[in-house]
């Protein structure tokens, strides 16, 4: 129940985790909501095994876990058979529609959608999804340079792009209202799925790819690849389109593969270097690192790393 002293403090993710190295009983909070779960990075799982083991610990905390696409059955399972509520939300219908056959070019197959829809939809903004930012700009040139042969009644096409490195100027541009005839057409980045709400979107271009980054043992480095979405990645971005009123999704990519996708993306655990975990519980004071309480354990190669690399750092600190 909210009283007069209630105060409300959003923080990210890594925040949190700072919070709980810096003070591990979190004293200061009464309830804690985990927005968005499924996304699964690294911190968050980090976060959601301290939090586990401070709820066992603390009988006046609260943790909520929130998220409209999230695999409930093994989080309630991860947290001793938490209680799964389903909240209804406010949603419109969404047409799907799928190609008869694989693209060989996505971008210009996002290009050819939205410039379909700005021909044959009378209103309504176009949110199409790209893997990133080299993808997003050659698209944001090509749609600029057919904007200027557009037949005449259509709606003039404002085209804006949005990935994580655009300064925030040109960022907040993608909220700002239009005036006349105009319809904004923004290509983005997975970052538009869950982190933002952009008004006036009735049109989603769904590619069906995204870029992850993998850490690959055999090289010692990290590489961004692009990679097939998940279900959940495309119910996300469909549902973008349905926010304030019906919408369409124009997915680029068959029914058959859309069936093939696996159901929830690949947790970062999985696939990430292992250091900054484990010097993470570390630093917590965890003593045993491989048992502690993972709600996915990295992969088997990535054990292997992290036994050798933590068994030298622990032998070198002894010596010293």
């Amino acid at each position: 129940m909210s009283r007069l002293q209630t105060r409300i403090k959003f923080l990210t993710d890594g925040m949190l985790l700072r919070e709980l190295l810096l003070y591990p009983n979190l004293e200061q909070y009464t309830t804690i909501i985990l927005d968005e779960a499924h996304e699964r990075t690294v911190v968050t799982d980090l976060l959601m095994g301290f939090l586990k083991i401070l709820v066992e610990s603390r009988d006046d905390l609260r943790l909520i876990v929130m998220s409209a696409t999230l695999d409930a059955d093994r989080f309630s399972r991860f947290f001793n058979g938490a209680e799964v509520l389903y909240v209804q939300g406010r949603k419109f219908p969404v047409t799907r529609m799928y190609l008869n056959k694989p693209v060989e070019d996505v971008v210009d197959a996002t290009v050819r959608a939205a410039l379909q829809i700005n021909i044959g939809e009378p209103t309504g903004d176009v949110l199409a999804f790209l893997a990133g930012q080299e993808d997003i700009d050659k698209a944001v040139d090509m749609l600029n340079e057919f904007s200027k042969s557009m037949p005449k009644g259509v709606p003039e096409m404002v085209v804006l792009p949005l990935y994580a490195a655009l300064p925030q100027n040109q960022q907040q541009e993608v909220f700002e209202p239009l005036s006349g005839h105009k319809r904004k057409i923004i290509l983005a980045t997975n970052i538009a799925e869950t982190s933002l709400t952009i008004s006036g979107v009735r049109y989603v271009i769904d590619s069906g790819t995204h870029k992850v980054k993998v850490w690959r043992h055999d090289l010692g480095l990290d590489s961004l690849l692009t990679v097939p979405i998940s279900k959940s990645n495309a119910a996300q971005r469909m549902g973008r389109a349905g926010r304030e009123g019906p919408g369409k999704c124009y997915r680029l990519y068959t029914e058959e593969d859309y069936l093939g996708l696996r159901p929830q993306s690949e947790p970062e655990i999985e696939r990430c270097d292992v250091a900054f975990p484990i010097l993470t519980l570390k630093a917590a004071g965890v003593k045993d690192v491989l048992g502690w309480s993972w709600l996915e354990r990295p992969t088997k190669g990535a054990s292997k790393l992290f036994s050798y690399f933590w068994l030298s750092g622990e032998a070198l600190l002894t010596t010293r």
